[in-house]
């Protein structure tokens, strides 16, 4: 999603972004239902691609899911949502920050040992999994997703 500007007054900031005329990706899967191969492939791709620039900008986005993934109204991905995105410069390329969806975290994230970029491409696997079986594949029916 593009960043245009930002407003201030005495009691607020305001951010100016891209209206994104389309739904959620959440609301997309859920009026379609389960994915085929090649519309999976189609989405995935788009997000690999949207990972792989905030990657390439050493930004972790750690909290991909498919409420945060918007379909405009030509059908192509815009990532939403960046309040858990994090820069890392440092080395090692970690952070130790328990942050984002159960369902869509990595194994190293609920266990707290440190993570890096690799988590963003779990999370993508959950959601394809979740496009071709209907479900996320761990936690789904627990009362306490962790």
């Amino acid at each position: 999603m593009n960043f245009y500007r930002t407003f201030i007054d005495d009691e607020n900031i305001y951010f100016l972004i891209e209206y994104i005329k389309g739904m959620e990706l959440f609301d997309v899967i859920r009026e379609i239902g389960l994915l085929d191969a090649y519309d999976s492939q189609f989405y995935i791709g788009q997000m690999i691609l949207a990972i792989e620039y905030l990657h390439y900008h050493k930004i972790v986005y750690r909290d991909l899911k498919p409420e945060n993934v918007m379909i405009n109204h030509l059908g192509y991905v815009k990532l939403i949502d960046m309040g858990t995105a994090k820069i890392i410069v440092e080395k090692p390329a970690r952070t130790y920050t328990v942050i984002g969806t159960p369902h869509y975290m990595a194994p190293e994230v609920l266990l707290n040992k440190g993570y890096s970029f690799d988590v963003d491409i779990w999370s993508i696997g959950i959601i394809l999994y979740e496009f071709m079986c209907g479900l996320v594949p761990f936690g789904e029916t627990c009362e306490d997703p962790f």
